[in-house]
């Protein structure tokens, strides 16, 4: 029991020192830290990303507060206090504030363009879309777009939505954006009754399936590079094969007729 009481006293102390013991998972997380404060009253740590800043208060009392700022508008994301009661439920509450830390670091911005011929009709729509983006926590950045607008930076953006008044011209923008990014046209009804909610859940559904999206082009434009890196690894297999089976010359001969069968081949469609 005294020993329990003894170790109560310097809780604070452990926690704090525990936490700065770290140094080499928080580099490799990418995240900076440093000591803010340090004093008889309380103790301040600060773990900070492009993204967000982290701050730990540990007070001379076993109250320790946690809180993380969102960097681009100083909102609040994540607030806990809670006392000490003992070093396992330190470290618990620790590994929560510092996991969202590492999802809000992480965590995709998706940029999406809502369109229309002049991008005042969808400028409405914005101001309140991204008020439900807040309130549900999502990470969407939304701009309106006018036609022109969108055919000089569409690539800057992960997708485009297009105004009811515009739909017609799908096609049009797809064939114009080579197909780079996905192109959806938004629901008249859901647009004319400013449902701007069901909005966001249509973005939000599509948005999982523009992963996917995204790394097939990817794959498609990369493609021939992997074929070439392939072949030429296959290649190098085979020969190496070869030579372990003292078999090259063979190989070699067999290799050079193919190539001037091939070659043969390209001579007489020439002449013919």
């Amino acid at each position: 029991m005294m020993f329990d009481e003894f170790y109560r006293t310097i809780y604070n102390q452990l926690f704090f020192k525990w936490i700065l013991c770290h140094d080499k998972q928080y580099q490799q997380d990418h995240i900076q830290y440093h000591v803010e404060t340090e004093n008889e009253k309380l103790k301040v740590i600060c773990l900070s990303t492009t993204k967000v800043k982290g701050k730990i208060t540990i007070w001379y009392n076993n109250i320790v507060e946690e809180e993380i700022l969102r960097i681009k508008d100083e909102k609040l994301v994540f607030y806990l206090h809670f006392t000490i009661t003992d070093l396992a439920q330190c470290y618990h509450l620790f590994h929560k504030f510092y996991q969202t830390i590492i999802q809000y670091t992480q965590q995709k911005e998706w940029k999406i363009a809502l369109c229309c011929t002049g991008g005042l009709s969808t400028s409405v729509f914005i101001e309140e879309m991204q008020q439900v983006c807040e309130l549900e926590n999502l990470h969407f950045q939304l701009v309106s777009l006018s036609l022109d607008q969108l055919y000089q930076n569409y690539q800057n953006y992960d997708a485009l939505y297009l105004a009811p008044q515009i739909a017609h011209m799908e096609p049009e923008i797809l064939a114009y954006t080579q197909h780079q990014i996905p192109v959806y046209c938004i629901d008249a009804t859901l647009f004319a009754t400013k449902n701007y909610r069901a909005i966001i859940q249509t973005i939000q559904k599509h948005s999982s399936i523009d992963i996917f999206y995204v790394f097939f082009i990817s794959f498609l434009h990369d493609f021939p590079y992997l074929l070439y890196d392939s072949l030429l690894f296959i290649f190098y297999i085979l020969i190496k094969e070869v030579i372990s089976m003292k078999r090259f010359l063979q190989i070699s001969l067999l290799f050079l007729f193919l190539i001037g069968s091939i070659i043969c081949f390209i001579n007489r469609r020439q002449y013919s």
